[in-house]
């Protein structure tokens, strides 16, 4: 499959920035949103555990980064191009970490040639976790440092300088790892492991990460919504944990009908006919497991309470998304649980939001051409909120705890 590219006309940094977050979301497991559900997940997500995407590895490049520019500040000639020298620094991450014999190296395939680096990955979490102490883009920071570099120090204003009652970084910031970028590995000092969690208490307070993040576990199996430490929490947290279970559950119906009809209109294509058959019995299968999961809650999911967390979140779902959830659960509690695969009403709301979202050129159940390449599985399995990445980084965080 071919890469997203970009070609910069004549953007602003910040457009810049939003541009290179949607390119790595192409890239980003679990981001499929055939449904237009996409906000409400990202809502969630940033609520339960801020700064976290599933794209990031390790836990420790949110120290690498910071340390990748103190090295810069020291190393770089003033003549060439900040995010050049920065691209080169953060290439000579790849080789020492490689040696580990650790999964997630950002950019061990790509090597020198690496277009989504760590610096971009992870810079909304250090904004997030105040360890970059400025609510601003990678390219608002490189301007200042450009500034500083040609003599036009911001930090000598005495009436625009936006920097010089507090450094870029956090000021109690580890001390670079010894032999850094040379000699480095993923697992985390006590100090570093502090550290962070310090940052994360102190800017993520009424987050589940934060929660988590200081009351250390010995596992983290399963769902976050199954783990008994979730009764110790707030009374917001443990509302917000329900209510993302809830939806996450409630949601999971909506791309199994959706790839239901697909299969079953592929089985009308002679090429294809036969293999689609077998899918269609699949997601039938998958379907009533759904039903069986759904059917065993005490309520049934009523959206009021979505829409107060997204109102407070302030996150503005398209009108036509709400009104898809709405009548959801509306035909829902109309028809019941069991009849959702063959409703008629289910399966025109469904094809109407596919043309909301992608017009009728581009969806599958409406362009024939777009049926054939549909690969046989798209925007299925339950939103999880990042939480696969986050148990990971947790898990990191706790063994650094209790490092020498």
């Amino acid at each position: 499959m071919l890469q997203p590219t970009l070609t910069w006309l004549d953007l602003t940094a910040r457009d810049r920035d939003r541009m290179q977050t949607l390119l790595n979301l192409f890239n980003e497991p679990g981001t499929v949103d055939e449904m237009g559900l996409g906000l409400i997940r990202d809502a969630f997500s940033g609520e339960l555990f801020p700064g976290i995407t599933s794209l990031q590895t390790h836990l420790r490049y949110v120290l690498f980064i910071p340390w990748v520019y103190k090295k810069l500040d020291t190393q770089r000639n003033a003549k060439e191009e900040l995010n050049e020298s920065l691209r080169q620094l953060e290439v000579k991450l790849i080789k020492p970490l490689a040696k580990t014999g650790e999964t997630g190296v950002i950019g061990i395939s790509a090597g020198a040639s690496i277009q989504r680096r760590p610096s971009s990955i992870y810079w909304n979490c250090l904004r997030t976790w105040g360890i970059f102490q400025y609510p601003r883009s990678q390219s608002w920071y490189h301007s200042q440092l450009s500034r500083q570099r040609d003599q036009l120090s911001v930090r000598s204003s005495t009436h625009d300088d936006p920097t010089k009652d507090r450094p870029f970084w956090h000021p109690k910031l580890p001390d670079t790892a010894p032999d850094f970028p040379r000699s480095v590995t993923f697992e985390l000092r006590q100090k570093e492991a502090a550290f962070v969690q310090e940052q994360i208490t102190t800017h993520c307070s009424r987050s589940l990460l934060a929660f988590l993040a200081n009351n250390p576990q010995k596992q983290l199996d399963g769902s976050f919504w199954d783990l008994s430490v979730i009764n110790e929490a707030s009374t917001s947290i443990r509302e917000t944990v329900e209510l993302a279970r809830r939806f996450s559950l409630f949601a999971e119906s909506m791309p199994l009908v959706y790839n239901l009809m697909l299969a079953e209109r592929q089985t009308k294509l002679a090429e294809i006919g036969a293999e689609a058959a077998a899918l269609v019995e699949e997601y039938q299968q998958r379907l009533q497991e759904w039903i069986t999961r759904e059917s065993a809650e005490d309520d049934l999911f009523i959206p009021s309470d979505l829409w107060c967390f997204l109102s407070q979140v302030r996150a503005n779902l398209k009108h036509p998304t709400k009104r898809f959830i709405d009548a959801w659960a509306d035909r829902i509690a109309a028809i019941g649980v069991s009849n959702i695969g063959t409703d008629r009403e289910i399966r025109d709301s469904v094809e109407e939001q596919e043309v909301n979202i992608k017009r009728e050129e581009r969806a599958r159940l409406k362009n024939i051409d777009r049926l054939r390449d549909w690969p046989g599985g798209s925007g299925l399995g339950r939103l999880d909120f990042n939480w696969l990445r986050a148990k990971e980084l947790l898990l990191e965080l706790y063994q650094g705890l209790i490092n020498c």
